[in-house]
């Protein structure tokens, strides 16, 4: 956990559970994301930081990339799923409301 890329995995490992549980305001996950201060984590690395652990930050870097592909992956099907039940609904809202023909 003292990688300067830990909090931003963490940070896109919370994202993809939240759309897997698709509850986007979840308080179990936004009470471990703000008692993480994920809003201060960024991708640059900490100065301190030791050249020698240039394998563990590609694999960091990648891990996050691969989660952020992930949350999109797991996001497009909602995404369109939502847009079916309001092109539905609409259509549905057309029908009941439309005057009667005699």
């Amino acid at each position: 956990s003292s990688h300067p890329l830990y909090g931003l995995l963490l940070h896109s490992h919370l994202n993809c559970l939240k759309v897997f549980t698709g509850d986007f305001d979840s308080p179990e996950i936004m009470n471990t994301a703000d008692d993480l201060s994920l809003s201060k984590l960024s991708l640059h690395s900490d100065s301190s930081h030791e050249a020698s652990s240039s394998e563990l930050d590609q694999f960091m870097e990648a891990y996050c990339s691969a989660l952020r592909e992930l949350q999109e992956a797991m996001e497009k099907p909602l995404i369109e799923t939502h847009r079916f039940m309001d092109t539905v609904y609409t259509q549905l809202n057309d029908i009941v409301l439309s005057p009667s023909s005699p």
